[in-house]
C-alpha cells in the first residue's frame, strides 16, 4: 500500500514538472495552470498524509485527469532488474 502512494506521489511531481511550455492549455484534452497547481498541492497532501482515505480519493481523480490530458506525459519507469 505505501508503495502505491509513493508512485502516485512521484507521477503528479513529475507530470507536474513536465508541463512543455510551448503547448497553450485549451480546451478538454490539455491541463489548466488551476488544474497543475492542484496536482501540485494533493501531491504535497499525499506526502504528509499518505493514510487519508480523502486525500487518496484526491489522488486518484488527479491520477485519472492526468492521463485524460495530451499535454502531460508522464514518463514510465523501467522494471528493476534483480543483480545476483
Amino acid at each position: 500500500m505505501h508503495g502505491k502512494h509513493i508512485s502516485w506521489i512521484l507521477a503528479l511531481v513529475l507530470a507536474a514538472f513536465s508541463v512543455t511550455s510551448t503547448r497553450k492549455a485549451s480546451g478538454q484534452g490539455t491541463s489548466t495552470a488551476e488544474e497543475r497547481a492542484q496536482w501540485v498541492e494533493i501531491t504535497h497532501k499525499l506526502e504528509s498524509s499518505p493514510l487519508d482515505e480523502s486525500v487518496n480519493k484526491q489522488g486518484d481523480a488527479a491520477l485519472k485527469r492526468l492521463s485524460d490530458v495530451h499535454d502531460i506525459h508522464v514518463p514510465l519507469c523501467p522494471a528493476q532488474r534483480a543483480v545476483i
